[in-house]
């Protein structure tokens, strides 16, 4: 398997003159029902789907991202008409025994939940 195969994307972001943050995405294609790829952003661990535009939580302490960091994935995912969510798609269509994933029905990401205010959490119908 190569490295584009793979897809491990490691992506650090400057925030202050000596403040970084750690990114992470990546893709196992041979994992779970869902087409999915994971993500480390600031500490939180989650997954969102590559089909429809929502979280997928295989992770017992996955809740979501907040604002800030929702907006550096879907623009990192969109970037270059698509160039990210293709290799994660094509990543994911790779290793993946399931149907795989339409390259021509993009997911409208800016549909994806946000947090609820009062618990800071994902409502149960925005988690698959």
């Amino acid at each position: 398997m190569t490295f584009e195969q793979a897809l491990e994307i490691v992506r650090e972001e400057e925030v202050g003159i000596n403040n970084k943050k750690q990114r992470k995405i990546s893709v196992y294609g041979s994992e779970g029902n869902y087409p999915h790829l994971h993500y480390r952003i600031n500490g939180v661990e989650g997954c969102i789907r590559l089909d429809v535009p929502k979280y997928y939580c295989h992770e017992p302490r996955h809740e979501g991202l907040n604002t800030d960091d929702k907006k550096w994935i879907i623009h990192w995912l969109m970037d270059n008409d698509w160039k990210n969510w293709k290799k994660c798609v094509a990543a994911w269509n790779f290793d993946s025994k399931q149907k795989p994933v339409n390259f021509d029905i993009k997911p409208n990401y800016k549909l994806l939940p946000n947090l609820q205010p009062s618990s800071g959490r994902l409502a149960k119908e925005d988690r698959v």
